[in-house]
């Protein structure tokens, strides 16, 4: 499902939407992600960059079988440490946004080959993360 440079918000019911493997809401005016979200557990790529989000939610946790994740181009100040628990997470693509600490939980992630951080406020990578491939 792909819906772009129209939406302010996201409705907080899912109603058929469980289904949905990947999300693009990116060039949106959208400023806070619904916790809801993270009931949508099949989704396999979420793409929520150029929009205004300031937070993220640490129910995104919940979507196990995430492997793309792009909250780029936005205003996040912080990482949850919960998105840990993304652990078929492939790509997290963070740049551009305030960003000043990386959780070291993030080195959990076995499986992420892409952590795009550029862009942000971050003076020390944790040694946690040294087995991944970072652009900064």
């Amino acid at each position: 499902m792909d819906v772009e440079h129209k939406l302010r918000s996201l409705c907080k019911e899912k109603g058929d939407l469980f289904l949905i493997k990947k999300l693009k809401l990116s060039e949106n005016q959208i400023w806070e992600i619904p916790k809801e979200l993270g009931q949508l557990t099949q989704l396999q790529g979420l793409d929520l960059s150029h929009n205004q989000i300031q937070e993220i939610p640490k129910e995104l946790s919940q979507l196990t079988n995430l492997q793309i994740l792009s909250i780029s181009d936005n205003q996040i100040h912080e990482i949850p440490k919960e998105l840990c628990q993304l652990t078929n997470l492939l790509e997290l693509l963070l740049h551009n946004n305030q960003i000043q600490e990386i959780p070291k939980e993030l080195g959990l992630l076995k499986n992420l080959q892409q952590l795009w951080l550029g862009g942000n406020h971050i003076k020390e990578i944790p040694k946690e993360l040294g087995h991944l491939s970072i652009h900064i």
